[in-house]
């Protein structure tokens, strides 16, 4: 026997003796078929190894992660659109290491156990993976080939029958086709109960005692249970240019949404780009209410500046590293960022804690944060401050490796800079522009465009002035149409209406056309030359 890691995928087809005793055993055994085909088909077009056919499922091996994500929302996919009269279809998935036995054909090991029993738990329609898988495939799912944008769901950690500790359990799926929701416990895998709270890592002297703040990722219609709270605004009560922090301080809990009991829990939703400053510091006062500590109007100043870094403001003059919003940049985005899982957001919370005592210290002091730098000489920030010095430094590499243009804007400014990247390596790269005064008319860059790579493109333009990039999807469009008509109806450019087309992006599935092409079309757009 030989040893590897490899992802190992098991489905299951629910209901086929239901189908044979509805059916008749002809008709339903022609679409078992059909199905074990499509698994097949699928497997070999993804760079999966069928393994064997287990009664009415499959195992499946692949090399890559990524591969293994594919395959099972391809199947999912095809289940729930093309393929809707067969049943649906559980799937569990894990990486690992396996012990291969060549001559028979087969693997071994617990991560193989493991992956079963993550299936078992599945519910028909439904992909589940273990947090190994997840934090394999986590950076590449929005640039998956995909039919869809992809949802992703942490459902907590789970105790499998036989494994002497908890595993965590994500759900990966296409909003209206997958269930989205946590799994019921199974005779051989149970949720740990309250276990947003059973991760608990040494609390640092700064922490508030009393409620607990969580991370979640809320789907629509989520409610909060009796003891919680959402770090969300109650339906109806506009956040506009006031901010999260700026209700709390004057309504207390009365503007957020909320259980009826006594609340110990405090929800902060996550997804790609939260949770804001401002979702943060209102959790942080939220946390002070419960625990009996008053607030007041020396927080006012302080409430006034995350509301206007929300709306895409920078409020104050001084360096950008020693600002308070790329402070928190730094600790939010130099670490691992799925802060749903229990550990993530443990870590994360122990670095805002020293940014919650600094910002709550200075308001005290009523230093404003609009003229002082308090944090530009603080000892606590000198990682984050060397990771903002350093991440510019890659960020004036990736323009020297850019374009950089002056614009004439259809409909905007007919004298402003615009800047293109190409697979950028800085992680702050969209901050830093925003701020640059060594752009082409120094006074940052108007239009910002990011080639990610793999066909995948984003344009935007800075929200504080709403310039609309209609004009500019329109020729994006319009050239797409003519590599591919039909693909490019069918999967087009977003041309971001519903933020007011300050951000337009490519097709799910990538662009067709090459880079040239793509910047061809952009300047065209907007009259730009180039600047060395």
């Amino acid at each position: 026997m030989r040893s590897s890691t490899i992802t190992i995928v098991f489905t299951d087809l629910v209901g086929s003796m239901q189908l044979k005793s509805t059916l008749g055993d002809k008709q339903a055994v022609e679409r078992i078929q059909r199905h074990h085909v499509l698994v097949r088909k699928l497997a070999a077009e993804t760079g999966g190894h069928v393994l064997k056919s287990l009664g009415d499922g499959f195992l499946v091996t692949f090399d890559a992660p990524t591969d293994s994500l594919r395959f099972s929302l391809f199947l999912q996919f095809a289940h729930a659109t093309t393929s809707k009269d067969l049943p649906g279809v559980r799937i569990g998935m894990h990486l690992g290491e396996v012990s291969e036995d060549d001559s028979q054909k087969d693997i071994y090991g617990l991560a193989v156990d493991l992956a079963s029993r993550v299936q078992s738990l599945s519910e028909p329609g439904q992909v589940l993976m273990t947090s190994t898988v997840y934090e394999a495939v986590r950076p590449r799912i929005g640039s998956l080939d995909l039919p869809l944008p992809a949802n992703t769901i942490e459902h907590g950690r789970f105790r499998f029958a036989g494994l002497d500790y908890p595993v965590s359990v994500i759900e990966v799926g296409f909003e209206k086709y997958s269930p989205l929701r946590c799994p019921g416990n199974k005779a051989k895998a149970w949720r740990l109960v309250d276990d947003e709270q059973a991760y608990s890592p040494p609390i640092e002297e700064h922490a508030v005692p009393g409620a607990r703040i969580v991370f979640r990722n809320l789907g629509k219609g989520s409610q909060p249970a009796a003891n919680e709270v959402f770090i969300m605004a109650l339906a109806g009560e506009r956040v506009g240019s006031v901010g999260l922090a700026s209700l709390v301080n004057g309504q207390d809990l009365n503007a957020l949404a909320r259980g009826k009991g006594p609340i110990d829990r405090i929800v902060v939703p996550v997804d790609e780009t939260s949770p804001a400053l401002d979702h943060m510091l209102a959790a942080s006062m939220v946390q002070r209410l419960v625990s009996g500590k008053k607030l007041g109007s020396h927080l006012d100043a302080l409430c006034s500046y995350v509301a206007l870094v929300r709306e895409g403001f920078r409020p104050a003059a001084h360096p950008v590293e020693h600002s308070i919003e790329a402070i928190y940049l730094a600790m939010l985005l130099s670490g691992e960022q799925n802060l749903a899982l229990p550990r993530v957001g443990a870590e994360f919370l122990n670095k805002w804690g020293r940014l919650e005592s600094a910002l709550f210290a200075a308001a005290e002091q009523k230093l404003d944060p609009f003229t002082t730098a308090f944090l530009a000489t603080e000892p606590a920030f000198a990682r984050e401050r060397a990771f903002l010095l350093r991440d510019q430094e890659v960020y004036r590499s990736d323009v020297r490796d850019g374009d950089r243009f002056l614009v004439s804007i259809p409909d905007g400014p007919e004298h402003a800079s615009a800047l293109l990247l190409y697979e950028p390596r800085s992680i702050l790269w969209k901050f830093w522009s925003r701020a640059d005064r060594e752009s082409p008319t120094g006074d940052a860059y108007h239009v910002l465009g990011v080639n990610a790579g793999s066909g995948r493109w984003v344009f935007s333009t800075d929200p504080v002035r709403k310039t609309s990039l209609k004009g500019l999807w329109n020729g994006l469009q319009s050239a797409e149409s003519r590599t591919d008509a039909a693909l490019s109806r069918r999967d087009p450019w977003s041309d971001g209406a519903m933020f007011g087309h300050t951000l337009i992006k490519t097709p799910r599935a990538g662009t067709r056309m090459t880079k040239d092409e793509v910047v061809r079309s952009f300047t065209k757009w907007c009259s730009a030359k180039r600047v060395a």
